[in-house]
């Protein structure tokens, strides 16, 4: 078996891996122009990768279960199939209010997250600070 078959990670296949996958006993049935189309299908058929403003992925391993957590802010690249013009979300204003309110959730988390990062930051360099002996309580004058 060729070391592809140990390629775990779905982005890093191409068509060669998949080439792979195909039986021997076929392959040597295809001439080479059937063998280079076929591996034009395979390449084809992969989905392509765009590039994001935000690809923030992480993941969570629990004893008895294993979270993805996956946030990706960017351009939609996939294509979209035609409404009916009867169905009601067909409406002209309805897709850039639909885009508006996305742009707007995803500015939403964005400021979120940087909060979130701050407060944990602060957080943070104020315990080392504590932990080191400083003392950063305010003291008000009296009146």
């Amino acid at each position: 078996m060729p070391s592809n078959y140990a390629i775990k990670e779905y982005s890093l296949r191409d068509a060669d891996y998949y080439m792979d996958h195909v039986p021997e006993t076929i392959m040597q049935k295809l001439s080479e122009e059937e063998h280079e189309n076929l591996k034009e299908i395979f390449s084809s058929a992969l989905p392509k990768a765009s590039p994001k403003l935000i690809d923030f992925r992480f993941v969570i391993n629990l004893i008895f279960a294993r979270y993805f957590f996956v946030l990706l802010v960017g351009k939609d690249r996939y294509k979209r199939r035609k409404m009916n013009q009867d169905t009601p979300t067909s409406h002209p204003y309805h897709h850039s209010f639909r885009r508006f309110i996305h742009r707007l959730t995803a500015m939403l988390l964005l400021l979120t997250m940087n909060l979130l990062v701050s407060i944990f930051v602060i957080t943070f360099i104020y315990m080392i600070l504590r932990l080191c002996g400083f003392n950063l309580s305010v003291q008000l004058p009296n009146a």
